[in-house]
């Protein structure tokens, strides 16, 4: 099925809420502010901050599942990777302000904002999107994914399935057995 039409179903059911983005399964919001992991308070600040602001877009962290695992104890494939990508500007991701861009304009990696607004690039220190995916082919390197790239550590995501792990998992369990 071609991803835009279910991008333009989403948009059509989801219009009458306050914010939208199109993130695929293995893509998380992270805030690197506080209070983390509340994110109406997140959409409220940058709303304020930038009162102009059709949306927001956020850098990218890949965490790539080529590279080896740190941790096989938890069943839950994001808390098995640790390590990660300095934040990228490659195939950002966005929240939508509804009301604020065209519906007909809002794409996987992109938006068009009404007119009076514009896009807005939030810096990483305040929040970004882990991606947790495989390595694109013209990004291997002698058989290993991005090897000049400087690497990091990064526990968000651990502190995040110890608040929410046993929500993930009854929301696994019903979608798979549903």
């Amino acid at each position: 099925m071609d991803e835009q039409v279910v991008v333009y179903d989403c948009v059509s059911r989801l219009r009458k809420y306050t914010y939208f983005s199109v993130l695929d399964v293995d893509e998380f919001l992270m805030s690197r502010i506080r209070p983390r992991h509340d994110y109406k308070a997140l959409m409220k600040r940058l709303k304020n901050d930038y009162p102009s602001a059709g949306g927001f877009m956020f850098q990218t962290c890949l965490f790539f599942t080529d590279w080896n695992k740190t941790s096989d104890v938890s069943d839950i494939v994001v808390d098995q990777y640790t390590i990660r990508t300095m934040p990228v500007w490659d195939r950002t991701k966005s929240v939508l302000i509804t009301d604020r861009v065209l519906p007909s304009s809002i794409w996987t990696h992109g938006f068009t904002s009404r007119t009076k607004y514009y896009r807005r690039k939030i810096t990483s220190k305040v929040a970004v999107i882990n991606h947790y995916r495989k390595c694109r082919n013209e990004w291997m390197k002698n058989g290993k994914c991005l090897p000049q790239l400087n690497t990091y550590t990064d526990i968000a995501m651990k502190r995040v399935i110890a608040m929410y792990g046993d929500k993930i998992r009854h929301v696994r369990n019903i979608t798979i057995r549903g």
